[in-house]
């Protein structure tokens, strides 16, 4: 795969630990061959907060608008995968989101028929089943499968089953049972 744009906005720290873990699962995962440019914040972006307070990253193709400091990498690349600042923090986390991401672009990569399907799903999921979140979606199933699998490979199972009792405690005591329950 091209390696494509590693970008850790200047963070020698973040670049010598996140980058190698990050490789790994690109290793793991084995994404066609796309260029991928890799965003880490190490500063929130307030266009971006929209996406809720508990967001970790997200990847688009380069066909949407991005963010305005990574319009110029645009016609250089085909996907962006972002990874927020306080993700950043937490190797393990990282690589958990890491691996989600790449799952998606797989997803949209090789299986666009089945984005199509979760569109149509995410808004009569509750239909379906009253307590539905993201997580009951197919791609985001797929994902959070994917992504543990790969942060267990990379950093092993006890810190990746450390990391998930850390969230649920946090989520817990902010009271956000949907990202508890994730």
């Amino acid at each position: 795969m091209f390696d494509g744009c590693w970008n850790f906005n200047g963070s020698a720290t973040n670049e010598s630990i996140l980058k190698p873990l990050c490789q790994q699962a690109e290793e793991i995962v084995q994404i066609p061959n796309r260029k991928l440019c890799r965003y880490f914040s190490t500063a929130d972006d307030p266009a971006l907060l929209e996406l809720g307070p508990y967001f970790s990253g997200f990847q688009a193709p380069a066909s949407i608008e991005w963010p305005w400091y990574l319009e110029s990498e645009k016609s250089s690349f085909d996907y962006l995968i972002y990874i927020r600042k306080a993700t950043c923090l937490d190797p393990t986390g990282c690589t958990i989101t890491y691996g989600h991401e790449l799952c998606h672009v797989i997803q949209h990569i090789l299986y666009p028929r089945l984005l199509e399907i979760n569109r149509t799903l995410r808004p009569e999921l509750p239909d379906f089943k009253a307590d539905a979140s993201e997580a009951d979606l197919p791609t985001e199933a797929d994902a959070n499968i994917v992504s543990k699998r790969v942060a267990e490979l990379v950093c092993g199972v006890d810190a990746v089953r450390k990391f998930a009792e850390d969230r649920v405690i946090a989520m817990r005591a902010a009271g956000a049972d949907a990202q508890e329950a994730k």
